[in-house]
């Protein structure tokens, strides 16, 4: 196997906790680097074992570095940064990425993704995007031995999530869905950056968005002026990633969300379901052990929406 050196950490447009050097870290340290987007529900669901790892390691020579590389162009506000990793409780040095100069130097094309440097400054380790928890943190405790070998370890953690459990059952999912038009899927035309009534039919398609009412269609994002959004989708699990200042009412299959249905973000308000995406994040909207198709409807006024992901696996 022929080993390739850790690119150092240069370009950032922004470092929070502290700021990092790799040559600095030689024979000292084993560097976990953790590609990641603080809207993306993929990486969003590694923070537990990213959380779990720092606190068992970092007294005993591990160091994470968080990557932050935007996907949206909102994401590169770092009081938006700052905000999130406070909310997630993230404590180990991240860098904001916003113009992609890291990830190009490491040849990246995932979030989430995760890089484990050894003591001598070379990459031995490459996972990609979730799982595999057991497996990278005994590559973990592996390097951490060599920088150490009288280190003393404790036994890898169990899964944390029931969903992270090799009995789990994944089921088909809907793919993540874009609402601008550069990468979004519409059941009509679509007239990119207009305020424009839309009128289009509800498609029975997994994935399409249909579009009834008033709206601004940008590149990466969709505005609701005063409509409704209808989206079918399959799976057990819908995130969106959203920014408004009003309610928005949501109702599944035409109706009210289902109290066993209700994502961790839904709230009941004058009768309706729905949510007040007052700060731009990742919000949950659907989480239930019952997998099935269902039709989304969204009604917003003012509301900015990004993207929708989903989740399909079971115990």
């Amino acid at each position: 196997m022929v080993k390739v050196r850790a690119p150092e950490l240069n370009g950032a447009t922004g470092w929070v906790n502290s700021e990092v050097k790799l040559k600095e870290l030689k024979g000292k340290k084993v560097v976990l680097v953790d590609f990641f987007e603080l809207t993306c529900v993929n990486c969003i669901r590694t923070f537990p074992y990213l959380k779990e790892w720092w606190n068992r390691y970092k007294d005993k020579g591990l160091l994470i570095v968080g990557i932050h590389t935007p996907e949206f162009e909102r994401s590169k506000d770092m009081d938006f940064v700052k905000r999130e990793l406070k909310r997630f409780g993230i404590n180990w040095p991240v860098a904001v990425d916003n113009e992609y100069k890291i990830w190009d130097a490491y040849a990246n094309m995932y979030w989430p993704r995760k890089y484990l440097i050894d003591k001598d400054g070379y990459i031995v380790y490459d996972h990609i995007g979730e799982g595999a928890y057991t497996e990278t943190e005994v590559q973990i405790q592996r390097f951490l031995r060599d920088l150490n070998p009288s280190v003393e370890l404790p036994e890898p953690i169990k899964p944390l999530r029931p969903e992270d459990d090799l009995n789990r059952v994944c089921y088909p999912r809907t793919p993540e869905i874009y609402c601008g038009y550069f990468r979004g899927r519409f059941a009509g035309k679509i007239l990119p950056d207009i305020r424009t009534a839309y009128n289009h039919p509800i498609v029975q398609g997994d994935g399409i968005i249909s579009l009834i009412g008033e709206f601004i269609v940008e590149s990466e994002r969709l505005i609701f002026i005063d409509g409704k959004l209808v989206l079918n989708f399959k799976g057990n699990e819908l995130n969106a990633v959203m920014f408004g200042d009003e309610f928005v009412e949501v109702r599944i299959n035409g109706r009210l969300i289902p109290e066993n249905m209700r994502g961790s973000d839904i709230r009941v308000l004058d009768g309706k379901t729905g949510l007040l995406p007052k700060d731009y994040r990742m919000y949950n909207i659907i989480k239930t052990e019952e997998w099935g198709i269902y039709t989304l409807e969204i009604f917003g006024r003012g509301t900015e929406i990004y993207a929708f992901t989903f989740g399909s696996c079971a115990v």
